[in-house]
């Protein structure tokens, strides 16, 4: 007989291990300032994870019916084409890629080395590297067009594990597929899955941890206590936040009863070390330290850190439950935002917390989805099931899960509360997964199939109708109707969910006018813009340069530039250069756009500058 589940295991330790292998090939090539030669030693990482997950597999696997049979579910597989049409159809639009993921990607290949950047968007430098790492790759060899990998890969992941956990409880593989369907579905899942926002992937290692910890716990195998590290020095390599996992992952290898300290190779300790220290956020705090001589770097600031850790996890709660409840079209948010931002205001509770709020959106964005509506539902309805069927539960595995889940989500807000804390801690809610699935075992199969069809109609409403990526007919019928007199308040509405694709192309043209000898520009960019577009067109022997605010115009010409662009916003971080550029007569202005580069802001003026008396720049007419 075959062991299907031995190719799911192996499989997502080829996937750990393709991750960790760029990491820490990116981290050695870039000690040597080698980085544009990771895209060439990727190969042999993917050659060795293949090979490695033969032999962790063991003779009798079968990949065919233990990989793409569970897969082979049609909900499933119709949202998976769904969300592969949006990734091929659009451009990354995530206000977080736009402005420092992957900006930060083409300007450490562009200086050959993974570095620091005296620019006014200090997120280029101090948030840690390792999904840029893993990315590198993927970009070298087709630019923007591949990097959601990781993500959609994670959210496949995802569904194998809770594939796993389900055929466990029983044995069922209908079943199975129904339950790992609902799990895999949430609005947070189904909208990272088509972009390239990384929650989803730090959150699915960091629940790979777990899956590692339980794996190790019924085989008593010491291997698995690496492979639960790394997952983890991944997630937080990737957000640190995740690193409050530590706390409870350390309890559980000093305490629990099954000593896996006992099991563990600390012969092995001096090699794997290093690897886990490389996959982590450490060289990112290392960095942080030379540049910030702060661990965390400036954007640890109050409006994250709040009053005091008991206000941090009491209005941070009610953010993330308020979040997650959002439903992926909400007619009435209009009304409710004016409601609750009033309630806010007259609370002065952003005294208190600065970054609380209790807004919603019309339509779910990746920027800010949750778990979502009907997923938060049946989470709930799934744990207290458990509970009242088996009262053996509270002692389970399945509750400790969810216990580490709750005090990693304490953990982290206590010190970080950001406006879309929903979508911040939502890995940590999937740590509740194993209790609901264990819930939603003991469903009646009407109930699991109703809750399957619920589960589908949200994820397709969501993909559908995403502002950054809709697909037809959704595109069509709001074109339609924002342009259509009877319909203003709907074209008002709708306005700002239309300037995802404006947002995503921010500043392009003013480079595309730089002509192709020119290899240096200097970019003068306010924090929260996109900096993305301004790569294009894509050349590494183009040099984009950057400046600390407050620079002065001896700065800018020891850097021999003769192009530079500012935003409409720079007077306010480079005021005597935006003053310099203007009336100084060493550069001229030889194109200005309009530019939606933030949703709420509207068009904004953006301006290229170029070194008076140049004979071969080229223009483009202002509009």
């Amino acid at each position: 007989m075959s062991d299907t589940y031995g190719s799911r295991a192996a499989f997502i330790k080829a996937f750990v291990f393709t991750i960790a292998y760029l990491a820490v090939t990116g981290w050695a090539l870039s000690g040597i300032h080698e980085l544009r030669w990771l895209g060439i030693f990727s190969l042999p990482g993917i050659i060795a994870a293949v090979i490695f997950a033969r032999r962790w597999a063991g003779p009798k696997t079968d990949f065919r019916n233990g990989i793409f049979q569970p897969l082979a579910f049609w909900p499933f597989i119709l949202l998976i084409v769904l969300v592969l049409l949006c990734q091929w159809l659009y451009l990354p639009t995530m206000l977080d890629s736009l402005t420092y993921r992957l900006p930060r990607i083409f300007a450490w290949l562009q200086h050959d080395s993974l570095r620091h950047f005296a620019s006014a968007e200090d997120r280029l430098n101090y948030m840690p590297q390792t999904w840029e790492l893993a990315t590198i790759p993927l970009v070298q060899f087709a630019h923007d067009r591949l990097v959601w990998f990781w993500t959609f890969a994670s959210w496949i992941v995802l569904y194998l594990m809770a594939y796993d956990w389900a055929f466990e409880l029983c044995g069922n593989d209908k079943k199975s597929k129904a339950m790992a369907f609902i799990a895999s579905t949430s609005t947070f899942a189904i909208l990272q899955s088509a972009s390239s926002a990384n929650d989803l992937f730090a959150g699915t290692l960091a629940l790979l941890a777990l899956r590692f910890v339980m794996n190790f716990e019924r085989t008593r195998n010491g291997r698995e206590i690496n492979w639960a590290v790394l997952s983890f020095c991944i997630a937080a390599g990737t957000k640190p936040h995740f690193a409050v996992f530590g706390l409870p992952l350390a309890v559980w290898f000093f305490v629990s009863p099954s000593k896996p300290w006992r099991a563990f190779g600390w012969i092995w300790l001096p090699l794997l070390l290093p690897v886990w220290l490389l996959c982590s956020p450490t060289p990112s705090f290392i960095l942080n330290h030379q540049t910030y001589a702060t661990w965390g770097g400036p954007g640890q600031d109050y409006s994250r850190k709040g009053k005091s850790p008991a206000w941090n996890i009491a209005l941070g709660t009610v953010m993330i439950v308020e979040q997650n409840l959002q439903p992926p079209v909400n007619p009435f948010a209009l009304m409710i935002n004016k409601k609750m931002d009033r309630l806010v205001d007259d609370s002065e509770l952003k005294k208190t917390v600065p970054r609380f709020n209790l807004r919603c959106g019309l339509l779910a964005l990746e920027d800010s989805a949750a778990l979502g509506l009907v997923t938060s539902i049946l989470f709930a309805a799934g744990m207290i099931v458990a509970f009242r069927r088996d009262s053996k539960m509270w002692r389970s595995w399945q509750s400790a899960a969810a216990l580490a889940g709750v005090i990693c989500i304490g953990l982290g807000l206590s010190h970080f509360v950001s406006g879309g804390s929903g979508r911040a801690y939502c890995g940590f809610l999937y740590f509740g997964l194993p209790l609901a699935l264990a819930g939603w075992n003991w469903m009646k199969p009407a109930t699991l199939k109703w809750s399957l069809y619920l589960c589908l109609a949200s994820g397709v409403i969501s993909v559908v109708l995403a502002p950054s990526h809709p697909l037809w007919p959704a595109r069509f019928v709001q074109e339609e109707l924002a342009g259509s007199p009877r319909f203003d308040k709907f074209a008002t509405q709708i306005k700002i969910y239309r300037q995802f694709s404006e947002r995503a192309t921010a500043g392009e043209d003013l480079m595309r006018a730089i002509p192709d000898g020119e290899r240096r520009a200097v970019v003068l960019i306010w924090q929260d813009r996109p900096l993305l577009p301004l790569f294009r067109p894509y050349a590494l022997n183009r040099e984009l340069l950057f400046l600390p605010p407050h620079s002065s115009p001896a700065d800018l010409n020891h850097l021999a530039a003769h192009y530079v662009v500012t935003d409409a916003l720079a007077v306010q971080e480079y005021p005597e250069l935006c003053g310099y550029l203007e009336k100084g007569g060493d550069y001229e202005l030889a194109s200005q756009r309009d530019y939606t580069s933030t949703l709420s802001g509207g068009a904004e003026t953006w301006k290229l500058y170029r070194l008076a008396g140049l004979t071969n720049g080229v223009s483009l007419p202002s509009r």
